[in-house]
């Protein structure tokens, strides 16, 4: 039988072939494959050059070049930090001494008059008893006002670890990199599950009609509406009155976390009585309110004396009666996220408008139904999908830059203490560290 001796398939080479190389798809003699397996080999030995080179180029880096403007930032708010604080402690020292002369000019007005009704009963020489009953009593009223402290001083600390904040700004917040919950809390789902929070509390709704504050360590304090027939619709936290605020079907609350109280914001009102209150958030110095089953929002203006003034209506032409806007939320730039369902074409969409004119900037379609939304670090978005089980990580400029489907069934979502996710799911809060 004849037999057929491959030749090798390296060009110009004569030699029987040994075996095939995977890498080059070739059959080869040894030589040729012993060379071709030193080449692929030798590659390797630069890449050893260049990780040592990193290394040593990093041992040696300069950070502080690198970071100079941000230490020039911090030492120019050191600068600037001890200059008011020079110039406030001398104003409110003048102020001390201003109001102490007062108090010393008004006492003394005080005793020079009842000096002079007291010498003119002795010139005139009708003193009475009752008289003298009431000289003393006014001196003696007068010497115990100078034993009293006539003024206190109330001074806020700087000992504020979020007074300033570092931000990384690679991979900051990713959905991807979520890890097991480090702490989780029973809760079951019987309202709208809305969340609000800030550096220390979170708030939800806890059956409908009260609500839930936690701390970071997911310890509960239970909170009472004072209207027991009030169905909490949301809850969003106002930075500039440091409360946070509930809405409800027909009310607006605020709830004081220093004291745990919860008033009636009267200023805030429905005009007509088949409209009920669904969604509320607050930027900076405006809180806005969402109807149920309507595209209108009404927006308040609000100032730090507690002021809360009804501005004009969004109306824009862009929403109408075809399209449900579901959840409202904003950003520290004030712009106003808006997930909106259309019933025309069965869609949802996330909007992004400006907080001011309604204008619109940008639009994510989602597939998602029933999206809840709430703001990320570096004023990105995070969507959460009911339906789908689905986390949505939304850039600044609208991208997607993230997506995860969780394990648990989904209800809300929202940051908590800069550096802790929340997730509400049908059976429990579950807090996640960001990395």
């Amino acid at each position: 039988m004849l037999r057929i001796v491959k030749q090798c398939q390296i060009t110009s080479c004569k030699r029987k072939v040994e075996t095939h190389c995977y890498h080059c798809n070739q059959d080869v003699c040894g030589k040729h494959f012993n060379q071709h397996k030193q080449e692929i080999k030798d590659q390797i030995y630069p890449l050893v050059d260049e990780i040592n080179e990193l290394k040593d180029k990093l041992n040696h880096f300069e950070f502080f070049d690198s970071m100079k403007q941000i230490y020039d930032k911090l030492e120019v708010w050191k600068y600037e930090s001890h200059q008011f604080i020079d110039q406030l402690y001398t104003q409110k020292y003048h102020e001390i001494e201003m109001l102490v002369k007062e108090f010393k000019n008004e006492k003394l007005n005080k005793i020079d008059n009842l000096g002079q009704k007291i010498k003119k009963a002795i010139d005139e020489d009708d003193e009475t008893l009752d008289e003298i009953q009431l000289f003393q009593t006014a001196l003696d009223t007068m010497k115990n006002s100078l034993q009293k402290q006539f003024l206190t001083i109330d001074i806020k600390s700087l000992n504020d670890p979020v007074l300033i904040q570092l931000t990384e700004t690679i991979n900051k917040s990713s959905l991807l990199n979520l890890n097991k919950p480090v702490r989780t809390c029973i809760l079951k789902c019987y309202g709208h599950c809305r969340l609000a929070s800030n550096e220390h509390y979170l708030l939800t709704d806890r059956d409908g009609t009260n609500l839930s504050l936690y701390d970071n360590e997911l310890i509960l304090k239970h909170i009472d509406l004072p209207n027991s027939t009030d169905y909490v619709r949301d809850v969003c936290w106002c930075q500039l009155l440091n409360v946070f605020i509930i809405l409800t079907q027909k009310n607006v609350y605020s709830l004081d976390v220093k004291t745990f109280t919860i008033e009636t914001i009267d200023k805030i009102i429905i005009d007509e009585n088949d409209k009920r209150f669904f969604r509320c958030t607050c930027s900076n110095e405006t809180l806005y309110i969402l109807f149920w089953a309507d595209y209108q929002i009404q927006h308040y203006s609000i100032e730090s004396s507690g002021t809360i003034q009804r501005l004009d209506n969004f109306i824009d032409g862009q929403y109408n009666k075809n399209e449900f806007i579901y959840d409202i939320c904003t950003n520290t730039n004030n712009k106003l996220g808006l997930t909106i369902f259309n019933r025309l074409t069965d869609e949802w969409r996330l909007d992004l408008c400006d907080g001011l004119t309604m204008t619109l900037i940008w639009s994510f379609d989602t597939i998602g139904i029933y999206s809840h939304l709430s703001i990320l670090p570096d004023n990105e978005w995070l969507l959460v999908s009911c339906d789908t089980n689905l986390l949505y990580q939304i850039t600044s400029e609208g991208k997607l830059k993230a997506k995860m489907m969780y394990e648990h069934p989904l209800k809300s979502a929202i940051m908590f203490s800069s550096t802790y996710l929340i997730i509400r799911t049908f059976e429990q809060l579950e807090l996640h560290k960001i990395k």
